[in-house]
């Protein structure tokens, strides 16, 4: 177990702040990538493209893997978990 890492940050608390954002009409459907190839994408707006919030899901559970599980691992550990208690309404 690691017990609130890094507390006083409040950084897996603003990791969800990108996924509060999320709402019916934002982010909008087709400025999602969809693995159109360059040629394919040649005469459309691109200022606006993201991966897609499942590559978003992703690239966060990667961050916690890295920073929690590899060095669980290291230890001989093959289960961890994480406690993060904050005292606010959020």
């Amino acid at each position: 177990m690691w017990g609130e890492p890094y507390g006083h940050g409040c950084w897996i608390d603003s990791i969800a702040d990108i996924f509060r954002s999320f709402r019916d009409a934002w982010p909008e459907e087709a400025f999602f990538y969809d693995g159109q190839t360059p040629a394919q994408r040649s005469n459309s707006f691109i200022a606006n493209l993201y991966p897609t919030p499942q590559t978003l899901v992703d690239s966060y559970r990667n961050f916690f893997e890295t920073l929690f599980a590899a060095p669980a691992k290291q230890a001989g550990i093959a289960r961890w978990g994480i406690k993060d208690v904050r005292c606010s309404a959020d």
